[in-house]
């Protein structure tokens, strides 16, 4: 299931689902990237106006889902965090700071800071 420029959406509708949710860039979304940004923009809304409600976590995707190639399993994303800190975290304290910054991982480190710091702690 893909919603594009074929559906029956008005057309400031599709332009918002296709530039907050379009995951892929190919000017669809489809179930998994739907479900994704619907539980990001849910996670945005409670951190802006219910700061002290926790955000959801957890949530199971549809079962279609499983069927998206860029979609990863719990499992891999536990594999890719131990990966991450294998690579990353150089004085092995279980943090990625700059306190593990050489010039070679500048830009991982960099990228990391960038997409994942939520509560901007360095």
């Amino acid at each position: 299931m893909h919603l594009n420029l074929g559906d029956d959406f008005d057309g400031e509708t599709l332009d918002v689902l296709l530039a907050r949710c379009d995951y892929t860039n190919d000017d669809s979304v489809d179930m998994c990237e739907l479900f994704d940004c619907l539980l990001f923009t849910e996670n945005e809304y409670r951190a802006m106006n219910c700061p002290d409600t926790p955000k959801l976590v957890g949530c199971a995707r549809p079962p279609n889902c499983i069927e998206c190639p860029e979609a990863w399993t719990c499992d891999e994303i536990r594999l890719n965090v131990m990966k991450i800190l294998e690579d990353l975290d150089k004085n092995n304290d279980n943090w990625i700071d700059y306190a593990d910054y050489t010039e070679d991982d500048k830009k991982a480190v960099e990228m990391i800071m960038e997409n994942c710091d939520e509560n901007n702690d360095s």
